[in-house]
């Protein structure tokens, strides 16, 4: 078995929120961590406070400098979809529109910074509609987005949540299945560790995912503080990892 380095882990902005962006990037060099996760969200960087593409490029590639003076790099791009005013499942069309629009900037983004990956998870469905109608336009939004990152060479890591967050994809079977109807070479998995207490089958506890997964999420003990293992096949077991 193969023992985890600081090559492989990167750490995510977002437990920073309260924070600058100099600030983060500091941290992460006095830390030692070498490879980083764009949080795409205020105060570090919004894609919906810049008016062209080109604006955005500039900030991004200032963004990508600051780490780069630094001896960082970016690895992977979150950009922030799990509340308003994004859904990969609702009902109304022009939200999905929207979503799959800001997905379009986020691919573009993440090459700016100089990865080709690209956080993504389900997101929840309505509550009060039937689950198997949100399923069906998470599955059509996804596949839409998987095409776009397919031809500009960007890989979507699609994550697992827990059921008070999702009720999508909380669990290894719907994982599976989510890979399976979406059938594209771009979408790939990631095993969250943060739901290990929760007492059911996950991406983590199985070698089902093994060629999908390229990424294992392992929370720190402290809520919503997340890092992350860029571990490619997931042969190694999380138990050692967690």
């Amino acid at each position: 078995m193969s023992n985890i380095t600081m090559d492989q882990v990167a750490v995510m902005g977002v437990q920073y929120f309260h924070y600058t962006l100099d600030y983060y990037l500091n941290s992460m060099h006095r830390c030692g961590v070498k490879n980083l996760d764009l949080w795409g969200a205020s105060p570090h960087y919004c894609r919906l406070d810049y008016l062209t593409s080109s604006a955005a490029e500039r900030k991004l590639r200032e963004i990508r400098k600051k780490a780069e003076d630094l001896g960082l790099k970016f690895v992977m791009y979150t950009p922030e979809t799990l509340a308003y005013p994004y859904s990969l499942s609702a009902p109304e069309q022009p939200i999905r529109d929207r979503t799959i629009d800001y997905f379009d900037m986020a691919i573009d983004d993440a090459l700016t910074l100089g990865t080709t990956r690209l956080f993504m998870n389900s997101g929840c469905g309505p509550l009060d509609i039937p689950r198997e109608d949100s399923w069906k336009r998470a599955v059509e939004t996804i596949s839409k987005v998987c095409e776009m990152a397919h031809k500009r060479g960007v890989t979507i890591l699609l994550e697992q949540l827990q059921p008070y967050e999702s009720n999508l994809l909380v669990n290894l079977p719907q994982m599976k299945a989510m890979l399976e109807e979406v059938n594209s070479p771009a979408l790939k998995t990631c095993a969250a560790s943060a739901v290990l207490p929760a007492k059911r089958p996950t991406t983590t506890t199985s070698a089902a995912l093994n060629s999908s997964c390229r990424m294992l999420e392992a929370a720190s003990g402290m809520e919503n503080r997340m890092i992350f293992w860029s571990i490619g096949p997931l042969v190694r077991s999380a138990e050692r990892l967690v």
